[in-house]
Order: C-alpha cells, then structure tokens, then sequence
C-alpha cells in the first residue's frame, strides 16, 4: 500500500447516524468501514461478526483451560482418579489444542 490521504465526505445527521450503526454492526471502524464499500471489499455481516467474536471468547476460554491444566502437570504428569475413570490431563490438553485449531478454521473460513 501506498502513502494514505484524507478524504472528507458531507452527510446529513441521519446519514451519519446510519453509517457509524453500521460500521459499529460490522464491528468494524468507521474509517475501515467506508474504505471496505470503496474499494468494493465485503464487509462483514453484523451476524458474521457477533459469531466470530463468539467463538474466538471460545477460544480464548480454551487457551486458558488449557494453560491451567498445563500448570497442574508436573515433570511425570497428572492423573485425577475420578469415580467412574482415569482422566488424563495431557491428553485434555491435546484436545483442546484440537479444538482450539477447529475453530480458528472456522473462523478463517467465515
């Protein structure tokens, strides 16, 4: 990209009022906004970004499950006896690294 100008554009209130609902909507600047209709970019249905704002909070839930469970593991790693099995929290762990990977391709892909 190429050294960036100033563009000035008037509306009315309402118009105003109309736009910065829609970028903020698209969870988007205003600014990023208008150049996305521009340049003909898409921009991101409202319901898109509410969903992938969802499961990217999934994810970061995860990545500290994740980094807690890691704590709980010493050098020869931890076995938690619960009634009905075993639970092995290093394989856990591998499993929400699996899950993590799942849904940024998901993410990706919207």
């Amino acid at each position: 990209m190429g050294k960036k100008i100033l563009t000035k554009c008037y509306l009315e209130v309402e118009e105003k009022a109309e736009l910065v609902g829609k970028a903020g909507a698209a969870n988007l600047s205003i600014s990023d906004y208008i150049r996305r209709i521009v340049t003909g970019m898409q921009v991101p249905a409202p319901e898109r970004a509410n969903t992938i704002r969802d499961l990217l909070k999934v994810n970061a839930d995860q990545a500290r499950l994740g980094n807690l469970l890691r704590l709980a593991l010493d050098d020869d790693g931890w076995r938690v006896e619960t009634p009905d099995e075993t639970l092995d929290v290093e394989s856990l762990i591998v499993k929400i690294r699996n899950t993590q990977a799942e849904l940024k391709s998901i993410v990706k892909d919207l």
